[in-house]
């Protein structure tokens, strides 16, 4: 089960039966660290939670430095105390991932903020990242973390593709020169190589070899069909892979959120209302994308009030993130709201004079009123930044308008969604 799903229960008293049931798992490990300057103590138990018993138990007391090797102990004895087989796969090897403990432990922390997925909490986790490199330049993981940094703050429009990408890239890259093996390094690239360099074909390569390494990654399921799958319009196969992903990190609210936004795109928005109900029930920090889909469901509908209801509670979570902005001004200017359009549409102005502002979202501000000329100018102002959004031209509810106009078309072949 995956860090996400696992991490729900952290710090709570929950009975660890009722854990296994929300996990959807016949056993849970669960266990105690104490550190005392370089000692760490361990404590672990595997639990039925079929009965509550206890299936097997030890303590570890080892120095920090060997703490992986505690880890790969540990792991062997729940192996033989379930008696399980596992089928052999490429990622058996014997590279050590760092010798230097404070190296892991920045990993570590970078992980934590990448998980939250705000810009600061994003410049965050870069920042720790880059920190693990300059202790351990050799250690591969902190590059995959990097590029997943440097990704999401290009793929939401907390900075300049154009700036941020290449870099994203080239940490993927450096990864996968010094661990060929790791399989997070595999998807950082595949998620580049969809939003950034277009091209669909060595973004399945890299999420096929990212899962054969490790089966069990969550991820790169979820990215298979987001990353892969739905910019390409194949819903209905993403959707299969989203519930492998499930079943793997079911307390995902970022898995869940995908989910919502498959149901919305395949037109089933009484499905997408409800999973997206559940997510923001999950996380009080709901991903963006919930509220977007939201709005563009109910805009299907014809719920112009329940749309903007959900674009003023999007504005209330990220009032300064553009795209967001530009989504709220069209829902209220469909809506009939034009004078609250016509604010939200100056603010995003002004923030365009003191920062970069996604041309997609200018696009999406002005649609509901502008000219076709004046779109497909700015849509190529968005070609130009190759902004990675546009990877989701065939999926973006507000340009459904454009469809009967040969130049969509021509976007689309541009960012190669011709296939």
């Amino acid at each position: 089960v995956a860090r996400t799903s696992c991490f729900a229960f952290k710090g709570k008293s929950d009975d660890v039966r009722e854990i296994g049931r929300s996990l959807q798992v016949n056993s849970v490990l669960e266990g105690s660290l104490r550190r005392n300057h370089d000692v760490v103590r361990v404590h672990v138990q595997l639990i039925d939670v079929n009965d509550g018993c206890q299936l097997w138990g030890r303590k570890y007391e080892r120095c920090l430095t060997d703490v992986f090797g505690v880890q790969d102990e540990i792991a062997s004895a729940i192996v033989n105390a379930l008696r399980i087989e596992f089928p052999r796969v490429r990622n058996e090897r014997q590279l050590r991932p760092t010798s230097d403990q404070q190296a892991h432990t920045l990993y570590l922390k970078g992980r934590y903020w990448w998980h939250r997925w705000n810009p600061d909490a994003l410049r965050k986790a870069a920042g720790f990242f880059q920190q693990a490199i300059e202790r351990d330049p050799a250690y591969a993981a902190p590059y995959s973390g990097l590029a997943d940094s440097y990704f999401l703050q290009g793929f939401w429009g907390y900075g300049r593709p154009r700036d941020i990408m290449p870099r994203a890239q080239a940490a993927a890259r450096k990864a996968l020169e010094l661990d060929p093996l790791l399989a997070e390094a595999h998807c950082s690239l595949a998620m580049v190589e969809s939003a950034w360099t277009w091209n669909s074909a060595r973004c399945e390569a890299e999420l096929l070899c990212c899962m054969e390494l490790n089966p069990g990654y969550a991820l790169a399921k979820a990215k298979y069909a987001t990353s892969y799958l739905n910019p390409l319009g194949r819903f209905d196969e993403a959707v299969e892979w989203l519930l492998r992903a499930l079943e793997l990190d079911p307390l995902s609210p970022n898995l869940h959120g995908d989910l919502a936004v498959n149901y919305a795109l395949r037109g089933l928005y009484d499905q997408s209302e409800t999973e997206a109900a559940r997510v923001i029930d999950m996380d009080p920090d709901v991903p963006l994308k919930v509220y977007w889909y939201q709005i563009f469901s109910r805009g299907a509908r014809g719920d112009w009030p329940g749309a903007i209801a959900a674009a003023e509670r999007a504005m209330n979570a990220a009032p300064e993130h553009a795209v967001t902005l530009g989504i709220a001004a069209w829902a209220c200017a469909s809506g009939g709201l034009d004078e609250r359009a016509e604010n939200i549409r100056n603010q995003l102005e002004q923030l365009a004079r003191t920062r970069y502002v996604p041309p997609l979202a200018l696009v999406t501000a002005h649609l509901p009123f502008a000219t076709g000329d004046m779109i497909f100018a700015l849509l190529n102002r968005s070609l130009e930044e190759r902004e990675p959004l546009l990877r989701y031209s065939r999926v973006y509810f507000p340009l459904y308008r454009l469809r009967s106009d040969p130049r969509y078309r021509a976007l689309l072949e541009k960012v190669w969604l011709d296939q």
